[in-house]
């Protein structure tokens, strides 16, 4: 679930390596398929909260709920991630 693995090395410090299965992605591959307006689920939850209010300016509710203007958004346009 997290996209890592962690593997004890029991008197040295644990290790941890990207999964092979979801490459980092924390998603199974079926799940990773379905995709909204040409991104998968990793792909939107990594966009800039900018970026994914344009994305979604088509939904009313998340529109409405828009953080745009706001001081939170000029400083997190590249900062901060959807998730």
């Amino acid at each position: 679930g997290d996209g890592i693995i962690k593997i004890e090395m029991n008197f040295l410090p644990d290790v941890y390596v990207v999964c092979e299965v979801c490459n980092g992605k924390r998603y199974n591959r079926e799940t990773l398929e379905v995709k909204y307006k040409g991104k998968t689920i990793h792909e939107v939850l990594e966009m800039p909260v900018e970026e994914a209010l344009v994305f979604f300016e088509a939904i009313p509710v998340i529109r409405s709920q828009s953080l745009e203007g706001t001081f939170l958004q000029r400083v997190s346009s590249h900062l901060l991630r959807v998730f």
